[in-house]
């Protein structure tokens, strides 16, 4: 009788191999968004942080600032972006050069070569662009060419250590104010306060000489690991510290406050040397530049914390914030073109929303807005050719 053979495992059976099962191909486009949002190409949490200024910007210039903030009223808590909305972005304006710098890696030799020329170049550029926007009458006060000025200040602070810049900066803002105020009134005695140089550097509304002192800040965030957790908790931490410093010190200076002000008075004309102990927006003030600094603080350190577990959320503020000098732009030329658009209540709402809808539309198709994409071409050409110049002496 014959035996029969055993029977072969049901692994070792051979046959044709079994096709996976087919993955249903999404559209284009969410591909494209998934690609975008979780690509590690930039920073999500500084792209929304820069959204959120350039929207509070427009509040402002929509003129639905309350003037008066209150937290049991949300109607006056648009006064959150009177002065705090620019100063974040002037904040941001330094991280954006720690980022062309090398972000935590300081640059020598060549690289730094190559970053001081992207980096003075963007700002001729932006300049340029802030020059044509203001010659367009648009009746806005523009920042662009004073975030130009930003950039071209940090040049000698490149090689700095995070560090030195947080001390810098924070010496900048409680000591610049005060100068500001003696170097007016030095060229108000020499008939030399209407020159369009000291209106940049010293009178106007964003002066280059104290707010500088946000550059400088941003700067010193750009350059730590901001990707930890640690680091943006510290941020965080530093923004809650500034901002009680900035409200509470001029409430317990204001008994004496004539005493100290009683050697500016007679010295310094034209100046309301009250202002130097306001924490308001705007005035220019130590505790100004502190507080403000502080919400810009909190801020990106709220956007860093945030960042994981929002991208899809925050995704379209992000796209505002990626192409936030179109966006600025864009929203100038509506002003231009729309008579009366200001006047209207609901002009905030409209053009938020329009700009949003649109950056993100621009940034699902193409990786960078129109004039961030010329601005980047051309600083990076400047810096290849500059730097092949260098290697060929």
């Amino acid at each position: 009788m014959a035996t029969e053979a055993p029977a072969q495992p049901r692994s070792a059976v051979v046959g044709p191999p079994t096709a996976p099962a087919e993955q249903p191909r999404r559209p284009w486009i969410v591909r494209r968004l998934r690609e975008l949002v979780g690509s590690g190409g930039r920073v999500i949490g500084l792209d929304v942080a820069r959204g959120l200024a350039v929207l509070g910007m427009f509040a402002v210039h929509t003129g639905v600032i309350a003037f008066e903030f209150h937290w049991l009223e949300p109607d006056t808590w648009s006064e959150l972006a009177w002065g705090n909305a620019s100063a974040t972005f002037a904040v941001l304006a330094g991280v954006a050069v720690a980022i062309i710098a090398g972000r935590t890696s300081i640059p020598d030799g060549v690289p730094l070569l190559q970053a001081r020329m992207r980096i003075l170049v963007r700002a001729a550029l932006i300049f340029a662009v802030g020059g044509v926007i203001v010659s367009l009458g648009t009746e806005l006060v523009v920042i662009i060419e004073f975030y130009a000025l930003f950039f071209a200040m940090s040049l000698p602070f490149l090689r700095m250590p995070w560090w030195g810049l947080a001390s810098l900066g924070i010496g900048w803002i409680l000591v610049m104010p005060q100068v500001r105020v003696l170097l007016i009134d030095g060229l108000r005695d020499a008939h030399m306060v209407d020159t369009a140089i000291v209106e940049l550097a010293l009178t106007g509304f964003y002066p280059a000489l104290t707010w500088f002192g946000y550059t400088l800040v941003g700067m010193a965030i750009g350059r730590a690991h901001i990707e930890r957790w640690r680091v943006q908790l510290v941020i965080l931490g530093a923004g809650v510290v500034a901002i009680a410093a900035a409200n509470l010190v001029p409430l317990a200076l204001a008994p004496i406050e004539d005493l100290l002000l009683a050697g500016w008075r007679g010295r310094v004309q034209g100046t309301d040397l009250a202002s130097l102990l306001d924490p308001e927006g705007h005035t220019g003030s130590t505790f100004d530049l502190l507080g403000s600094a502080g919400v810009a603080c909190v801020v990106i350190a709220l956007c860093l914390l945030t960042q994981r577990w929002l991208r899809w959320v925050l995704f379209p503020i992000a796209a505002v914030g990626s192409m936030s000098l179109t966006a600025y732009t864009a929203h100038a030329l509506v002003f231009l073109l729309v008579d009366g658009f200001s006047m209207d209540p609901w002009s905030w709402v409209r053009l938020s929303v329009g700009v949003v809808l649109g950056c993100t539309v621009w940034r699902a198709l193409l990786p960078k807005g129109p004039l961030e994409w010329a601005i980047s071409a051309v600083s990076r050409a400047t810096s290849d050719v500059s730097s092949r110049a260098l290697a060929g002496r």
